[in-house]
């Protein structure tokens, strides 16, 4: 720039200060050019914010009012609880218990064999631990298994 100014003192001093003007001028258009550009695009920022906030409270105006259509929900502390399961009858259990773990790829818990065969816990534990001793299931860690058929459990035993 200075080598600029200097050629044009050269010239002289009329065309220099002719020149520095016309760079001032350029110089204070582009800044308000580019704050003007920047509100408008702040402005149309907000904008946008404002109309996608609009939208978003007419979804939940729509949900709180289909919410409030609805009778509000009972406190836990009224809620009646819910009836003891029946005694299952005698012989039911152990089949339950063992179609429950056939049709589980994974080991079961004493409460998973109750809530899937419909029985009590305590029945679940017990017919579990009685099909043990039979040889027919067995308990890895917390899970029980259907117990291998005996040709493959001499089989892990050796290997």
């Amino acid at each position: 720039m200075e080598s600029l100014i200097k050629a044009l003192n050269q010239i002289g001093g009329y065309a220099v200060s002719s020149f520095v003007a016309v760079g001032a001028t350029l110089k204070d258009a582009l800044e308000k050019a580019d704050k003007a550009g920047y509100e408008r695009g702040y402005a149309d920022g907000i904008r946008e914010a404002r109309e996608e906030l609009a939208a978003v409270k007419k979804q939940l105006f729509a949900i709180a009012g289909a919410l409030a259509s609805e009778p509000p929900p009972k406190p836990l502390n009224e809620i009646p609880p819910a009836p003891p399961l029946a005694r299952a009858p005698r012989g039911s259990v152990a089949p339950a218990v063992l179609d429950v773990l056939r049709s589980s790829e994974r080991g079961v818990s004493p409460r998973e064999v109750a809530d899937k065969a419909n029985i009590p816990e305590n029945s679940a534990r017990g017919s579990l631990n009685k099909l043990s001793q039979e040889g027919k299931v067995e308990k890895r860690g917390q899970l029980w298994f259907l117990a291998p058929p005996p040709i493959e459990a001499a089989r892990r035993e050796i290997f």
